[in-house]
């Protein structure tokens, strides 16, 4: 019987292990948007913090497609603003304690 128990922690630190590794999607942690500008925080997997040209791309990309699952930027009635300032952390302890890892600002009108 403790064989058995030992077997099922084993696997399930495994499979623990294998899921924490997999890469994460961007999460949009906040949105505020004052007039015609949103501010966004998002959190993102450090492995997305390697090429950070690419990263801006993706994350302008997401904003523009609304394609974050935890919260919506537009709608019929609201449409996205002309202009994005996001706050990008690569980690829950930097949003945490305020350290960003980048911040993107996007102006339509310049």
């Amino acid at each position: 019987m403790r064989k058995k128990w030992s077997v099922i922690c084993i696997i399930g630190l495994i499979v623990g292990m294998i899921l924490g590794n997999l890469p994460q999607k961007p999460k949009l942690i906040s949105s505020i948007t004052t007039m015609d500008t949103a501010y966004l925080t998002i959190l993102v997997d450090k492995r997305d913090s390697k090429n950070v040209e690419k990263l801006k791309e993706k994350l302008l990309k997401m904003c523009i497609e609304d394609s974050f699952e935890e919260m919506k930027l537009q709608t019929k009635e609201r449409p996205l603003a002309e202009n994005l300032w996001i706050t990008v952390y690569i980690s829950k302890r930097d949003l945490e304690a305020g350290n960003p890892f980048v911040t993107i600002k996007n102006d339509e009108g310049s």
